[in-house]
Order: C-alpha cells, then sequence, then structure tokens
C-alpha cells in the first residue's frame, strides 16, 4: 500500500469513528457512479444517488458529506440540527458571507466557501440543488469548458476554464437567492472545515509533519 492509501484508510475510520460516536450511518465508496461525471464530479453523482434513495425511505433527515481528505478533530461535537431545521435549512457548508458575493453585481468569491464538509437534509429541494449542479458542469470536458467561462462572469478567483461543484453551487446561489439562497447557511460560527496550517501550533510534531506533505484539510467544528 502506498503512503496515500495509508491516509485515506486512517480518514475513512476517522469518519466512521464520528458517526459511531453520534449514532450515524457511515458509507464510502470508491465505485464511479456514471462515467460522464469523474474526478470531483463523481461526489455529486453520488449524492444525488443517496438522496434519490433516500427520499424514498424517510428514514433519514440529514446527510452529512466529508471529503475523503478531511478529518474530524472534535470528536465530541455535536452538529445544532434542531436549530437548522428550525430555520428550514436544508444546506450547510463552511464560508463566509461574501462567498456568495452579496447582490446581483457583485460576483461570488470561490475562495471564501468550502463544499468538502456538506451537510444536506434529505428533501427534494437537496436532489434539485444536486441535479441542477451535475447539469451546470455538464457530460462533457468541452461542455464544462464552455460553461466554466460563463460562471466565471459570476464566480471570482476561479482559473480560467476551471469548474468544479463548489463553482457552480457559488454561481446558483448568486444568480439564484431566491430559490437556493434561502435554505442555506454559510456556517461561521464553528468551522466546519479549515486547513492545517490554521492549527498546526495545536497538533502533534508528527501530524504536523505529515500534514504538511500531503496537504490535508481537517474538519473541525
Amino acid at each position: 500500500a502506498t503512503a496515500g492509501d495509508a491516509w485515506v484508510e486512517r480518514a475513512m475510520q476517522n469518519h466512521a469513528e464520528y458517526a459511531r460516536q453520534h449514532g450515524m450511518q457511515s458509507t464510502w465508496s470508491s465505485a464511479l457512479v456514471d462515467a460522464a461525471y469523474d474526478g470531483a464530479w463523481n461526489k455529486m453523482a453520488f449524492l444525488q444517488k443517496v438522496l434519490r434513495s433516500e427520499l424514498t425511505k424517510s428514514e433519514t433527515d440529514w446527510l452529512l458529506w466529508v471529503d475523503w481528505d478531511a478529518i474530524f478533530t472534535d470528536m465530541a461535537f455535536e452538529l445544532p440540527l434542531e436549530e437548522y431545521e428550525q430555520r428550514r435549512l436544508r444546506l450547510v457548508i463552511g464560508g463566509a458571507p461574501s462567498a456568495t458575493g452579496g447582490g446581483p453585481q457583485q460576483r461570488a468569491d470561490y475562495l471564501k466557501a468550502n463544499t468538502g464538509v456538506m451537510l444536506l437534509r434529505v428533501h427534494n429541494w437537496t436532489l434539485s440543488l444536486v441535479s441542477r449542479m451535475l447539469s451546470r458542469g455538464g457530460r462533457t470536458k468541452a461542455q464544462r469548458r464552455k460553461h466554466a467561462l460563463a460562471i466565471q462572469q459570476n464566480v471570482a478567483n476561479l482559473c480560467v476554464g476551471c469548474i468544479d461543484d463548489q463553482a457552480v453551487l457559488l454561481e446558483a446561489l448568486q444568480t439564484e437567492p431566491s430559490r437556493w439562497a434561502k435554505h442555506t447557511s454559510l456556517e461561521r460560527r464553528y468551522l466546519l472545515q479549515a486547513f492545517w496550517e490554521d492549527f498546526e501550533d495545536a497538533l502533534p510534531e508528527a501530524v504536523a509533519a505529515a500534514a504538511k506533505t500531503t496537504r490535508t484539510p481537517v474538519a473541525v467544528p
């Protein structure tokens, strides 16, 4: 096994342990759900599949997505789900208010939010949003490059021709706030995700040294 394989295994163990401590079911998959959506787009195709399945069961209220290269550092932290439900939220990500630009004349900022950790309400609204994100991305590289150039008109700090789930989400929040931003929260009261550099002084020396070679983000509630 490579060093990368070892880190993936440790991350999966970390995710499973957090889920166990909080009475959650956990799962992960390396399967390519749809051949048209490879790489980071496979995450959205997987979430679309899971949401469709869960909507037929009526047993799960929320999904917590965590990228494979993020780890939980506060295993005791409880997500404020009841509060989110009272506020009728259906998507929670870490980010600053300026991530969505603040108005139709201001571009969203790609660097001010992160979809590596997402809390999604099991709801038809959420499924519609994920489906819109996939559609906006496009099923071919040519479509994605074309869409990326258009999205850059609404999202700042994207490299030319670059597009991913984070970019299309911010564009949706910025251009259709009444539909999508209304039920979305950019959480800043606690950190849903941050990079190890922000906490290097608090990390054990061995962990900090390893993080420098992998640039591993950490989920830090």
